[in-house]
């Protein structure tokens, strides 16, 4: 509590000079700000954040009342407490004080004693559901964390193979629904093995977690990119014809084939891959099985021809 703002609203200085002498000796704000009417103290809240409002019902200029209806519209004020001050004995204006958003009331004169417990008591309220909203914000994070950690893939950071295959399977059917073109993309790291033998497997990681920058990179956001196993990837591209495919295709072999990697002992080697593609309409394929299939055989087609190419199925 001892870093928080209070704004005290009064016409009276008397009144002010009580709640500033009680409030004062009882420590509970690191800065206590006076205003004599809700104008001002609508001024001094739109300058600066406070944190608890005490202020009188009845000032000219602007009243209690709508100075509270202001400071609730600002959506950083609609938790501040705030305490009137009225010296009206009956209920009808404390009715529509919480009606508006007053968090209490306090007949005036006030008593001291029990001025600091309604203020304590607020002040514990905001604190524990402050505490609340911070501990549901961690949580939130940290589901996101998981549902990001049970769909990705943890060395590259792309889609892991469940994952891929439940968003294909959506956009499969959209595309069968509405005669849209998709095509997919089987990529394969050629000689993947041998890099691993020769410069270690920490260095092979590199290379597939730079292969899966070069694939983000050359994708779209409606794109599907996922490490479907080992130095293996996949591509999903939506309203896509093969002839699009391919150019990305080309773009994505060309970029993998250009990268300069640095071995262990400062010499660079490059790296290929080879990539087989299918795409829909075709009367071949009738579920993702077939287009994954008919990409396979693409993949092995381009191996068969030499590797570090692309193939149409």
């Amino acid at each position: 509590m001892a870093q928080k703002k209070l704004l005290i609203v009064d016409d009276s200085p008397s009144i002010r000079k009580s709640l500033l002498d009680t409030l004062e000796k009882a420590r509970i704000f690191s800065k206590i700000v006076e205003a004599d009417n809700g104008a001002k103290a609508l001024d001094f809240l739109m300058k600066e954040k406070f944190d608890f409002v005490i202020s009188d019902v009845m000032m000219p200029t602007l009243d209690g009342f709508k100075l509270l209806s202001v400071i609730r519209a600002q959506p950083r004020y609609l938790d501040l407490p705030v305490i009137f001050l009225t010296g009206q004995k009956d209920s009808v204006d404390k009715i529509k004080g919480l009606e508006i958003g007053a968090n209490d009331y306090i007949t005036k004169p006030f008593d001291p004693g029990e001025l600091l417990a309604r203020v304590n008591n607020l002040l514990r309220l905001k604190d524990l559901k402050d505490q609340l909203e911070e501990k549901n914000r961690q949580l939130e994070a940290v589901n996101k964390k998981l549902e990001e950690l049970s769909i990705t893939d943890s060395l590259t950071g792309l889609y892991n193979r469940r994952h891929f295959f439940e968003r294909l399977n959506g956009e499969f059917s959209r595309s069968r629904r509405y005669s849209l073109c998709i095509s997919l993309m089987l990529l394969d790291l050629d000689y993947f093995k041998k890099v691993n033998d020769t410069y270690g497997h920490q260095k092979g990681d590199e290379v597939l977690r730079k292969t899966s920058e070069i694939l983000n990179l050359n994708s779209r956001a409606h794109d599907i990119v996922a490490r479907f196993g080992g130095e293996e990837f996949i591509m999903s591209l939506c309203q896509t014809d093969p002839e699009g495919a391919f150019i990305m295709a080309e773009r994505i072999r060309k970029g993998i084939e250009e990268f300069q990697f640095v071995s262990p002992s400062g010499s660079s080697f490059n790296v290929t891959i080879s990539i087989g593609i299918s795409s829909i309409p075709d009367i071949r394929i009738n579920n993702i099985n077939d287009l994954i299939r008919i990409a396979d055989i693409s993949l092995y087609e381009a191996k068969k021809q030499g590797r570090n190419r692309v193939v149409i199925g």
